[in-house]
C-alpha cells in the first residue's frame, strides 16, 4: 500500500532577518507570548531539583512548545496588568473614620476604554481622599468637655432663694414665727425672686439659677445664719469651727455670716455676762482669720430685711453676667478648690457656678473624706487646737499613723536618753520628753501663736492614753 505524499518542505537558507525587523508583523504578538509563556515555563521548571540549565538532560534542552491554553492565559494575564483596577475597599483602621461629608470611595463615573487610556493608572483624585481621623475614646469626650464647660448667657436664666427647711419650723421659744415667714411678708413689701425650701448641705439660703429647663446651678453665694444662742452652743460643742472650716471648703468665695441678738433682752444680757469673751473671740475670728461678711442684726425682721436687700443686689448684679458651669466630669471632691482657684486665676472675668446636684455631693459632711480632713476633725475635739494650729500638725504629719509612728520614735529616744544618764556618761545632755513632741510646732505663715508645754501634752496624753476619759491616764511610749 502506497504511503500519502506529503509536499515536500523547503529548503533552509542561511538568510536571517534583522535583529529589530519581523517580516510578519501579525505575528509579532503571539511571538512575544510564546517567548513570555516559555521564560515562565522554564523559571517555574528551574526552580524544580533536578532541572536547570546546569544539569538538564540532553532532550531538555530542546525549547518546549507551549499549548495553546497556556498561551491565552499568558495574554489573559497580560491584559490584567496592564488595564486598571478599581480602587481597593478601605480596610484600614485609620481610613474607616472620615470627617462628615468626605467620600470613603471614589466618584463612579461610566468609564469607556478611550478614557481609561487617556486617564492612565487608576487613582484617587487628592479631594476625595478620605482623611483618616483616630475615633476618640469616652475619656477624650470628658477631657475635651471639661475644657469648654456650659455657659449660661445673661438673661437666659432667674434666680430664686433656697431656703434650709430647718429654717421653716419654730424652735418653741419664740411665739413661732420663722425666717421663712418673715422673708415672705418681707417679699409682699418689695418686688422679690421667688423662695423655695429644700434641704441644704451646708449653709441657711443659697441663690439658684434656673436654666428654665429643669436645671438648677448654685451661685457664688452664701448665707449662714446664727443665734446668739447658737453661738454660744456652737462655741461649747465645738460645731461652731467646724461649720467655717466646710463653709471655707465650699468652693464658695463671698460668705455671709449674719449674727442675730436673742429675742429676750434678759437672755441676751445673761449670754453676754457669761460668754462675752467667747462671742467677741468669735466675732474677730470670722472677720479677720475666716474673711466671711459679717452683718449683726437685732431682730428676726431686721435679719429678713437684711436677705431680702442682699437678694434684690445678687439679682441685679447678675443681669449682665455670663454663667460658666463647671462640668461634672471636672468635679472631684479631693482636687475640688484646686481646680476652681485654677480656673478663676485663669479667667476672672468669668463666673464659674456648679450645679445643684454637685454642691449637695461636694458639701456633704460624710462624703468623699479623706484621711486628712478625719484627722483635723479629730485634732479639732482637743480643747485649745485652733484651725490654725490643726493646719501646722497636719501639714508635718498627713496621717496619725505617721503622727504615732513619730511618737514613738520620740519616746525611743527618750528612753535611750535617760538609759546613758543613768549609765553615768560624761556628756550631760538634756532629755526632751515625748509628750513635748508638739512643742514649737506653728505654721509658716507669720501671725499664729505656736504650739504650748500644755496643749502638746493634752495632746500625747490623748493619743497614748489606754481609754479614753476626763481625767486622761498616759502610758509609757
Amino acid at each position: 500500500m502506497l504511503s500519502p505524499s506529503y509536499p515536500s518542505t523547503p529548503p533552509r537558507t542561511s538568510k536571517r532577518p534583522a535583529p529589530n525587523s519581523d517580516p510578519n508583523p501579525r505575528s509579532r504578538k503571539h511571538k512575544t507570548a510564546r517567548t513570555q509563556s516559555s521564560s515562565s515555563l522554564g523559571e517555574a521548571s528551574s526552580s524544580k531539583p533536578g532541572f536547570g540549565s546546569a544539569g538538564a538532560p540532553p532532550s531538555a534542552a530542546r525549547a518546549v512548545e507551549p499549548s495553546p491554553s497556556k498561551i491565552l492565559a499568558a495574554l489573559k494575564a497580560r491584559d490584567e496588568l496592564r488595564s486598571p483596577k478599581s480602587p481597593a475597599p478601605l480596610t484600614k483602621p485609620s481610613q474607616r473614620y472620615a470627617h462628615p461629608g468626605t467620600p470613603l470611595t471614589a466618584p463612579t463615573t461610566p468609564e469607556t476604554p478611550s478614557s481609561r487610556a487617556a486617564a492612565g493608572p487608576s487613582r484617587l483624585p487628592v479631594e476625595s481622599l478620605p482623611l483618616p481621623m483616630t475615633p476618640l475614646r469616652p475619656s477624650t469626650f470628658r477631657a475635651a468637655g471639661a475644657s469648654s464647660p456650659l455657659v449660661l448667657k445673661a438673661g437666659t436664666y432667674t434666680i430664686h432663694m433656697a431656703v434650709d427647711y430647718r429654717e421653716c419650723k419654730g424652735n418653741g421659744r419664740t411665739s413661732g414665727r420663722t425666717l421663712h415667714d418673715e422673708l415672705q411678708l418681707a417679699s409682699t413689701t418689695a418686688p422679690h425672686p421667688r423662695i423655695t425650701t429644700m434641704p441644704l448641705e451646708l449653709g441657711d439660703i443659697i441663690w439658684v439659677a434656673d436654666d428654665g429647663a429643669g436645671a438648677h446651678y448654685v451661685l457664688d453665694v452664701i448665707l449662714e445664719r446664727k443665734r446668739l444662742d447658737d453661738l454660744v452652743n456652737g462655741i461649747c460643742n465645738r460645731r461652731f469651727r467646724e461649720q467655717k472650716f466646710r463653709l471655707r471648703r465650699s468652693g464658695i468665695s463671698r460668705v455671709v455670716y449674719v449674727l442675730e441678738e436673742h429675742p429676750s433682752a434678759s437672755e441676751c444680757r445673761k449670754l453676754r455676762a457669761h460668754w462675752g469673751a467667747d462671742i467677741r473671740d468669735a466675732i474677730s475670728e470670722v472677720q479677720v482669720v475666716d474673711e466671711f461678711v459679717l452683718k449683726q442684726t437685732r431682730t428676726l425682721r431686721e435679719t429678713a430685711e437684711y436677705i431680702a436687700a442682699l437678694t434684690r443686689e445678687i439679682v441685679q448684679q447678675h443681669q449682665t453676667k455670663d454663667l460658666y458651669v463647671v462640668p461634672t466630669a471636672q468635679i472631684n471632691r479631693f482636687s475640688y478648690l484646686e481646680t476652681l482657684t485654677t480656673l478663676r486665676e485663669t479667667h476672672p472675668q468669668r463666673t464659674y457656678v456648679t450645679s445643684l446636684a454637685d454642691f449637695a455631693a461636694i458639701n456633704s459632711k460624710s462624703a468623699h473624706l479623706t484621711v486628712g480632713d478625719t484627722w483635723g476633725r479629730m485634732l479639732k475635739c482637743v480643747h485649745g487646737m485652733s484651725g490654725e494650729k490643726v493646719g501646722a500638725v497636719v501639714a508635718q504629719w498627713p496621717t496619725p499613723r505617721l503622727f504615732m509612728e513619730a511618737l514613738k520614735d520620740a519616746g525611743a529616744e527618750e528612753r535611750a536618753a535617760r538609759a546613758e544618764a543613768i549609765a553615768g556618761s560624761k556628756r550631760r545632755t538634756k532629755i526632751r520628753e515625748a509628750r513635748m513632741m508638739l512643742k514649737g510646732v506653728s505654721a509658716a505663715e507669720g501671725g499664729v501663736r505656736s504650739i504650748g508645754t500644755v496643749l502638746s501634752g493634752k495632746v500625747c496624753d490623748l493619743f497614748l492614753a489606754k481609754k479614753y476619759s476626763d481625767g486622761v491616764e498616759s502610758v509609757s511610749v
